[in-house]
């Protein structure tokens, strides 16, 4: 045992995990009551990390005691002289509970001066928080004005709905145009916002990390905003510590002219690969702080993965559950009372996204680095009095927060019953999670007292009684209602609570057992049972023909199959079979094309809609047309796989690029094809990185009036987002890549394993 490499306190905890296992064996085997207590003390030595800790001179003093008589015990009965290696000979502790030796009741004595030290259990019984953060102050927390958050929404509100403006003659983008033909964006841009633990100020402002995308996610724009933390008054603004008193700069900033309208669509147009800074001015608006500056990440195109997924599908430590919970705790305190309570804090609406290498390609392991999409469309669900009573928990929000940091000490998914009431659900959920609680609390962690500081930072969030207040008001009755006491807490109050009950403890654990630097990002690794997950296992009991699979041959198979079936159909000329009637909602199909000309191929075409420019017009298979080609190969592909089908053509875009646009066309044409044609598959070979009401409005309504099997495409650019909509949907299969082994291609989105959500 080479002592030279540890300190004191390690050299006993060292020491302690081949000596208590000898001292308990000689205890049982001896009857010593004593020998069992000693050995018992040094168990628990042996099983605890000294690394986390904060340890004074005091607690180096009484481990250097302790090492000193286990020094004497290992060499007893041979005096220990100050450079005896205690692991030379382990065998001579059969000796240690015989009836001359007094050693051991030194030896309980230094063992429990040696713990009272070190975790303060004894003799002032604190909490494990308090073991780890005695003699450890934690600076004040980093709050904003209110105002902070409200300019910050309501600029990137502003500016999220772009005026788009096709020029007269080619001008700077930077620059106002006098002739433009406006067209406004339907949807705003997707805009996330990064949860930082650590907020920054920076020269009077408030600093937040925003990332932009236009609609399909295909690029990621980086921007550094800035929201002044003082406001002008008759009195004068606030003044902050870390931010000085003087106003230089002010004016240089207000001299700057506010971004063009249409300001996102450009940048994101030119993809410019570096991070803008932006700054809002009162009475201006946003404007630009050039030079921009370079990037520090690059984030893969695609939505990324929802916080649910990740925790499945990656590895996360200790430290790393306690990072990531105390960033979105820290987030959540410090946009409590902001138009950001109106979104959803749930394990589906917090979003990891992937990093590209430097050449460009995805890296294998994922940032612990999280965001919060900002939907300004979301309208924020005011509970009655009468309906906050029936809740079981009346902070919905904070019991959101609990599930999620519930969610990520398990590194499982919740899943909530969306299908209900809301009261239900909220009413369900918490008593799912109180169950959910005790597994966490049992969980196996490298250090039980950094599990039982998380697990109760989750019990203070599920308990409603944390936010209440602790003492009634004077003209409380008897007859008052749980809605009423969750009313005489004010939000400010609820907020404060949220800090000192839920986030400092998961704050102190970050800043002073971990010392983490708050530049540090941990990466995280998939999981071992998630990379074999993407490979199709044969069954435990199976046949094999020991036949080679050959690629040319698949295609030819299946015609094979189709040429026997239709045998079979000439064999029995006097009855009529049905067939299979397929719909193919794409960009069309090409009737010039000479595959298409084939009679018994263009025979098999049976109706044609263009619902990308006609509205629905034209039913022969002549006008046909595919001006994009993937319409033209998917129709293809399924006439070849099977030829006795009955196919349908309905044309929703014209392009990728229009595709975006075309939700109301797509519903169009599911429901002709399910409900008008009447066909028995729709096969929709596209994917939108967002869920669409319209869309599954449309699936829904077919679905409840036929019986009928909905076909999408799982997506292609999984390496660093999920599943695409609508194979996500519940009614839709979704469909993946594999090779000619069954293998499924690295192309494949991540496959969920819903048997692993957590549900009661």
């Amino acid at each position: 045992m080479a002592t030279q490499r540890f300190s004191v306190c390690e050299m006993v905890a060292e020491v302690a995990k081949d000596v208590y296992a000898l001292v308990m064996e000689c205890g049982i085997r001896q009857r010593q009551r004593l020998a069992g207590e000693v050995g018992t003390r040094l168990g628990q030595i042996a099983q605890e990390s000294v690394a986390g800790y904060e340890l004074d001179d005091a607690a180096e003093e009484a481990a250097a005691g302790l090492l000193h008589t286990l020094l004497e015990i290992c060499m007893f009965p041979t005096p220990a002289g100050s450079q005896t290696n205690p692991g030379e000979d382990y065998t001579r502790m059969v000796t240690l509970a015989g009836p001359v030796n007094t050693l051991p009741i030194k030896a309980k004595e230094q063992c429990d001066a040696f713990l009272a030290r070190l975790s303060q259990d004894e003799p002032k019984k604190k909490t494990g928080l308090d073991q780890i953060t005695a003699g450890s102050k934690l600076p004040e927390p980093d709050d904003f004005p209110q105002h902070v958050s409200k300019n910050l929404f309501e600029a990137l509100h502003q500016h999220a709905y772009c005026h788009h403006a096709e020029m007269a003659q080619q001008k700077s983008w930077l620059s106002k145009s006098k002739k433009v033909k406006p067209h406004h964006h339907e949807l705003a841009h997707p805009i996330r916002l990064h949860l930082d633990a650590k907020p920054q100020i920076q020269s009077k402002h408030a600093q937040f990390e925003v990332v932009i995308s236009s609609e399909n996610m295909s690029y990621w724009q980086h921007l550094w905003l800035g929201i002044p933390m003082q406001t002008k008054s008759r009195r004068g603004g606030v003044k902050f510590a870390n931010v000085s008193s003087d106003e230089e700069g002010d004016g240089q900033i207000s001299a700057l002219k506010r971004i063009n309208s249409d300001y996102f669509c450009q940048v994101l147009k030119h993809q410019l690969f570096a991070k803008l800074n932006l700054n809002f001015v009162k009475g201006i608006g946003l404007v630009s702080l050039p030079p921009p500056a370079p990037l520090e990440r690059f984030l893969c195109p695609g939505q990324g993965l929802p916080l649910s997924l990740a925790i499945q599908s990656y590895k996360l430590t200790d430290k790393d559950k306690i990072l990531l919970a105390h960033a979105i705790a820290h987030s959540f305190w410090q946009f409590y009372e902001s138009d950001l309570m109106k979104h959803r804090w749930t394990s589906d609406d917090i979003w990891f996204m992937h990093e590209m290498d430097h050449q460009h390609s995805p890296k294998d392991l994922l940032a612990l680095r999280v965001y919060m999409p900002l939907d300004f469309e979301c309208q924020q669900i005011d509970l009655e009095n009468e309906e906050r009573a029936m809740l079981t928990h009346p902070f919905p929000h904070v019991l959101s927060l609990g599930l999620v940091l519930l969610q990520i000490g398990l590194s499982k998914p919740f899943k909530s019953m969306t299908h209900l009431p809301l009261i239900s659900r909220l009413n369900r959920d918490h008593g799912a999670a109180r169950q959910l609680l005790g597994e966490l609390e049992k969980a196996q962690w490298a250090r039980s007292t950094h599990r039982d500081i998380f697990a109760r930072a989750v019990a203070n969030c599920l308990d409603p009684r944390t936010f209440t207040a602790s003492t009634p008001r004077p003209k409380t009755t008897k007859n008052s209602t749980k809605a009423e006491l969750a009313i005489t807490t004010s939000e400010d109050g609820v907020r404060r609570k949220v800090y000192a009950e839920i986030v400092e403890p998961l704050s102190k654990l970050v800043n002073i057992a971990f010392k983490a630097d708050a530049k540090y990002v941990s990466y995280l690794a998939k999981c071992k049972e998630v990379e074999t997950h993407n490979k199709l296992h044969s069954q435990v009991a199976s046949f094999h023909t020991g036949k080679t699979i050959v690629p040319e041959e698949w295609l030819d198979n299946l015609k094979h199959i189709s040429m026997h079936i239709m045998n079979l159909r000439e064999a029995k000329p006097d009855h009529e079979f049905k067939p299979v009637k397929v719909a193919v909602l794409d960009t069309g199909c090409d009737a010039d094309l000479p595959f298409c000309k084939i009679p018994r191929r263009k025979k098999s075409i049976r109706a044609w809609k263009d619902f990308a420019s006609n509205g629905g017009e034209g039913t022969g298979a002549d006008c046909m047309e595919d001006q994009y080609g993937h319409g033209s190969l998917m129709t293809r592909l399924i006439m070849e796989a099977a030829p006795l089908a009955h196919v349908y053509v309905a044309r929703v875009a014209k392009n990728t690029r229009d595709l975006e646009f075309s939700s109301d066309q797509i519903a169009q044409a599911i429901r002709w094809a399910g409900l008008e044609a009447e066909v028995d598959i729709i096969s929709m070979s596209f994917g939108f990185p967002r869920d669409d009401d319209v869309i599954s409005a449309a699936i829904e309504d077919v679905e409840r009036n036929r019986d009928i099997t909905f076909l999408a495409s799982a997506g292609n650019n999984a390496a660093y987002q999920r599943e695409a909509f609508p194979a996500r949907h519940r009614s839709v299969i979704s469909i993946r890549a594999t090779d000619c082994q069954g293998t499924f291609n690295a192309s494949n989105p991540p496959i969920i394993d819903r048997n692993n959500e957590l549900t009661l």
